[in-house]
């Protein structure tokens, strides 16, 4: 696990967004149409085998798509996300996230965040993976749904081409203007 940064910074461009983080101490969370990397919250589902039940791998296979589509389901256009940095000095994130070297980067202390739901980004050359299991009958797949570890664990997992990043993310029921802290 990652120690939480004393700093964190938000590049930003000079628009409405950016100004209302400044005067208003209001952070954007964007809903994930809005993210840069094709990849973002795409996952693998793996059910693992059981040697002692007798199961068609076809069956298994038909299912998957569906598990997928179920669990893409959560992450509706109502859920929000703020990336941070701990950079502040990053030339690609300049370019990408401050209209081209135009924008501001500014600086939050990490004590105004303390929230549960920020956390460092996992960068992984491997797209996260929902484990999953058969039933004891081998007439279902189990998908872990009593807890939200896979969720944020998508939530939470970029490819390492994006490390330079050193993001961290917080994750919120609702897009859009939220005071932060």
């Amino acid at each position: 696990m990652s120690k939480a940064p004393l700093l964190y910074y938000k590049y930003r461009s000079v628009d409405e967004y950016g100004l209302r983080f400044i005067s208003h101490n209001e952070a954007f969370y964007a809903n994930h149409t809005l993210f840069n990397d094709p990849y973002e919250l795409e996952f693998n589902v793996i059910v693992s085998e059981r040697p002692d039940l007798d199961v068609k791998l076809d069956k298994i296979e038909n299912i998957i798509p569906k598990i997928k589509n179920n669990i893409q389901g959560c992450f509706h256009k109502d859920i929000g996300f703020l990336s941070l940095s701990t950079l502040n000095n990053q030339i690609l994130m300049w370019s990408h996230y401050s209209d081209s070297h135009a924008g501001i980067c500014v600086g939050m202390s990490s004590l105004s965040l303390q929230k549960e739901t920020l956390k460092a980004i996992k960068y992984s050359k491997n797209l996260y993976t929902v484990k999953c299991e058969l039933d004891e009958k081998g007439e279902g797949i189990k998908v872990p749904i009593d807890n939200d570890e896979y969720l944020i664990g998508i939530c939470n997992t970029k490819c390492d081409i994006w490390s330079y990043e050193n993001e961290w993310r917080d994750v919120n029921r609702k897009s859009g203007g939220e005071n932060p802290a």
